[in-house]
């Protein structure tokens, strides 16, 4: 074979192998394209179905507290009825009053929860308490909260430190020092909240002061609250930015 026609050879081939190698890049990259719409339909999808779930959620709460409010009129107009029924109607009454106001709390975290926030969108801790338990140990409530913008999962690590002294000296624990469980940190996966729950024991001879949660949360910063020990839901700092 001469010189010439091998090149000529040569360079037909090495256009061949580039228009091949051409048609499989847009192949696959149109396959790309629709597995990823794909996943996208399926997403939003599954996000109107927990937004319309809630919905339905805050709406059986508003007609409930509706239809308390009702009976707790009726109750109040009756006052034409013996000392019996009224003492029974006045029970009747602070029971409907408190099951009511718990009620109204649930709509509100419900409607905060889902409303948008102007500040943009943030992890928060809500209805954090602490509860001394008759073996000396704590039960440990909490909940984690995603405000504003729910349009995705946030997930991460809730770490927490317990700052107080032992003797004249200051010390630090972490958490598997005190978790009745071992738990080294809260791991968390949510779209709108989260519940946390364990159970505490302090070691002997540690006077604890305060309780320092820090969430390490993906593709975002950090954050950092800080609570007065004992965790009755009084907040002792203002999340660290």
């Amino acid at each position: 074979m001469a010189g010439g026609e091998f090149l000529v050879y040569r360079a037909w081939m090495l256009r061949t192998i580039a228009v091949v190698a051409l048609l499989l890049f847009l192949l696959g990259g149109g396959l790309l394209y629709e597995a990823g719409l794909s996943r996208g339909r399926q997403a939003r999808v599954t996000l109107e179905a927990e937004r319309d779930r809630l919905h339905a959620r805050v709406t059986a709460l508003e007609a409930k507290v509706r239809r308390l409010e009702e009976e707790n009129v009726r109750l109040r107009r009756a006052g034409e009825i013996d000392r019996l029924a009224v003492d029974e109607a006045r029970e009747r009454q602070a029971e409907l009053e408190e099951a009511n106001q718990e009620l109204l709390r649930e709509l509100h975290f419900y409607r905060s929860v889902m409303a948008p926030d102007k500040a943009g969108r943030g992890l928060v801790i809500r209805e954090f308490t602490l509860t001394p338990q008759p073996d000396g140990r704590y039960r440990l409530q909490l909940l984690l909260v995603q405000t504003g913008r729910n349009d995705r999962t946030v997930r991460g690590r809730l770490q927490v430190r317990f700052l107080g002294r032992r003797g004249d000296r200051p010390q630090e624990l972490t958490l598997a020092q005190v978790s009745v469980k071992g738990r080294k940190e809260y791991p968390f996966r949510l779209k709108y909240f989260q519940a946390i729950e364990d159970l505490w024991r302090l070691p002997e001879g540690f006077r604890p002061q305060r309780i320092r949660f820090r969430a390490l949360v993906q593709r975002a910063k950090a954050r950092q609250w800080d609570y007065a020990w004992p965790g009755t839901a009084r907040r002792a700092g203002d999340p660290a930015k």
